[in-house]
């Protein structure tokens, strides 16, 4: 993958997260109007309900046994401003199913079991090629991955990066073998047909200087040979089975056409054998023939005799992204450079074998990597849209498996009993088993909020085809199928937050849009209540906490009579978060202080003033509040037993603090590799049932740290 095309990625994405962003914030503050929902959509019917309760709010559970909590603030400076404490705990773990960015080299191993990709995130998986399963994950790369080559055995993988570092590997092996600092842009990597040594070209540190190609021995590394060019770059290169090794290059960055030319080397004398007028961009494995794009009109797709120049076949083509060769060279497949499009052609018969279909969806590009398997029956590709690579098989046209990416992580939830991890994206639901740390299914539909009932048995998700909360799914965790389904009509009820509710409440409805459902799985009845703002239910089950029209109160409703109870004034314009804690004591608000404003002449947006508050339930008052200046809502959760308020306080440090005196308790960081697009976020927070795991969805997957076991007994004592 060149470096243009890294640079058109890398703004692409940066266009969509900003995007992203606007809608986020926009969110929380609309209330959607919609069409009527079908008979068969609507609520229970509701029963009356008395009319509103005015005075104090019994406390949901029984806490005499608890002290009197003392009120603290805290003010949390804006992103990056916050120093990251050199006692902070470091990342443990990240769960990732397959690359966070886009696809940017791809390699069939020599017997077709595995298929190695590289990607902008700067990782190396390693994938069963016959299951989709991913294997083994290398992370320890300094730059983006721009090339992967097999050795003939399939025992060993080489790389290299745009940084220069070209890096061998071992699948048994965590870490390299060796690591070499080419100090320039990795161009073209080749290895020798028997396993050898492997010939690598880097861009010239002197942009008036000739690129040279490398040999290295492939055990360890070493500097075997140099081999002068008279190129300013290599665009081609391979290995033949006739003993010589064949390249092409030329003036790679002049503004007309490059000058391309061919150059043949013995691989026992490495003396030059051969110069050859004309060169390209793909040669076929035996290094007969070669392929470029000539955009002169007609536009069209050259294949030639490499070793004389002699044109063999023109196909036209308007525009062309990348072109590779069948290993037996008798197919190419060429992909268009703006919707993923891929053509194979038949070199033999000089007509169109297949056409494999492109994306058509807004802010799509081209692939950025091709592989073919070794028998030439499967063609690897990607990024397709969420990161996915992509095989087919490439007689018919059938795609074989979609290898899954890793979009940003927008919602988590672990099981009440800590073995399932839910994570959210808008490529779809990730199902983890927390046990074994595999990814056991994952469920379809953008998707950003998910909720398990309180004995674990129901997951409810808000997927949906192109956004999250287009619909209402409740999954049976036993076998993660599908227990009820509500779909409502075009621009229906949105769904961003759902809570599991008693079966027996009057209060079925707060508007056309907050309301409950009932599905029947097991031969019982269950209720799920849905709504396009924030909802929370108590642990006893008997309170609603909810938003209260469009401003920034919440609403206290009692679920056994239906009646409201009481409203706090909790935030000014918004609410963007609401949770119980697990005993009840605690209350979690979320909410936006000041209004949006548009951003800079520079671009930059302008900060927003949010803030989260922890309301004590035995006397609804606030108890603790932090003041946030940044784009989107101060992430915070409450450990499962209801003593360790989690604080996101700034892109890349989360923080302990005991709630009921305020003690800061430790603090966890992580660098985040795509800083470009970072955003806070509701429910991105979480402490595992146990307490021994913190958890953090973020842009590249879902980050985890152990939580020291002192820090639950500080807790607990405080």
């Amino acid at each position: 993958m060149d470096r243009a095309n890294c640079t058109r990625s890398r703004c692409a994405f940066g266009a969509r997260s900003v995007i992203a962003t606007y809608v986020l914030l926009a969110l929380p503050l609309l209330d959607s109007c919609s069409r009527p929902a079908s008979p068969q959509e609507q609520p229970k019917a509701s029963k009356a309900a008395g009319p509103a309760v005015q005075s104090a709010l019994s406390q949901p559970t029984t806490q005499a046994q608890t002290p009197a909590a003392v009120p603290f603030a805290v003010l949390a400076l804006a992103p990056g401003e916050v120093a990251i404490p050199a006692d902070s705990h470091r990342l443990d773990d990240l769960l990732q199913s397959g690359h966070s960015s886009s696809i940017s080299a791809l390699a069939f191993s020599r017997d077709g079991k595995w298929l190695a990709s590289g990607g902008l995130d700067r990782s190396i998986i390693l994938w069963n090629a016959s299951t989709g399963e991913q294997t083994r994950k290398w992370t320890s790369q300094s730059s983006n991955v721009t090339q992967l080559v097999f050795s003939p055995d399939s025992k060993r993988l080489v790389s290299a990066d745009d940084g220069g570092i070209v890096r061998g590997w071992k699948f048994e092996s965590a870490e390299p073998e060796y690591s070499l600092n080419l100090h320039k842009f990795v161009r073209v990597l080749a290895c020798s047909l028997d396993g050898r040594s492997w010939a690598v070209v880097a861009d010239p540190e002197d942009e008036a200087a000739n690129a040279h190609i490398e040999l290295h021995d492939a055990e360890s590394g070493k500097l075997i040979r140099t081999l002068n060019t008279e190129w300013q770059g290599v665009t081609a290169m391979t290995f033949t089975p006739q003993g010589t090794l064949i390249a092409s290059g030329g003036a790679l960055d002049s503004d007309d056409a490059p000058d391309l030319s061919t150059a043949v080397w013995n691989v026992n004398t490495w003396k030059l054998e051969k110069t050859i007028s004309g060169g390209g961009v793909a040669f076929s494995p035996d290094g007969s023939l070669l392929a470029l794009f000539e955009e002169l009109n007609p536009a069209k797709i050259l294949i030639k005799n490499a070793l004389t120049g002699e044109t063999k076949l023109a196909i036209s083509a308007q525009t062309a992204g990348l072109i590779r060769f069948s290993a037996d060279g008798r197919e190419i497949v060429f992909s268009n450079a703006g919707n993923k499009e891929l053509r194979i052609w038949s070199v033999e018969t000089g007509k169109e074998i297949v056409a494999l279909p492109g994306e058509t969806a807004i802010g799509t590009g081209g692939l950025q990597a091709l592989a073919f398997s070794a028998d030439g029956k499967t063609l690897a590709a990607g990024p397709y849209e969420g990161n996915v690579i992509k095989t087919w098989d490439s007689g018919s046209g059938g795609q074989l498996h979609a290898f899954p990416g890793q979009l940003a992580v927008q919602g988590i939830a672990v099981s009440p009993n800590g073995r399932w991890l839910v994570a959210g994206s808008q490529h779809g639901t990730n199902i983890w088993d927390l046990e074994t740390r595999k990814l056991i299914t994952r469920l379809d539909g953008a998707a950003n909020f998910a909720v398990f009932s309180k004995d674990g048995r129901w997951l409810a998700i808000n997927p949906g085809t192109r956004f999250p909360g287009e619909t209402l799914k409740v999954w049976d965790t036993k076998s993660w199928t599908l227990a009820a389904d509500f779909h409502f009509a075009q621009r229906g009820t949105p769904v961003f937050s759902i809570a599991f509710i008693p079966n027996d409440s009057p209060l079925t409805a707060l508007g056309p849009l907050s309301r409950s459902f009932e599905f029947t799985a097991d031969g019982e009845i269950h209720t799920v209540w849905s709504s396009p703002s924030p909802v929370s239910l108590s642990p006893d089950q008997k309170i609603l906490s909810a938003r209260s029209g469009m401003g920034g109160d919440v609403d206290l409703w009692d679920l056994a009579s239906g009646q409201k109870l009481q409203t706090l004034a909790a935030h000014k314009l918004s609410i963007i978060a609401l949770s119980f804690s697990g005993d009840g004591r605690w209350l979690l608000t979320g909410g936006q202080e000041t209004p949006a404003r548009w951003p800079s002449i520079d671009g930059q947006m302008p900060p927003i003033e949010t803030r989260i508050r922890v309301w004590d339930t035995t006397t609804w008052t606030e108890h603790y509040s932090q003041t946030f200046n940044r784009i989107g809502s101060g992430a915070a959760s409450f450990s499962s037993d209801s003593r360790i308020l989690i604080v996101e306080r700034d892109w890349d440090l989360v923080e302990l603090f005991d709630i009921a005196s305020g003690t800061p308790l430790s603090r966890f960081t992580a660098a985040d590799p795509l800083s470009h697009a970072r955003q806070f976020s509701t429910g991105n927070l979480l402490i595992t049932p146990d307490g021994s795991l913190l958890m953090q969805a973020a842009q590249n997957g879902v980050r985890i740290w152990r939580v020291p076991a002192q820090q639950n007994t500080a807790a607990s004592k405080k």
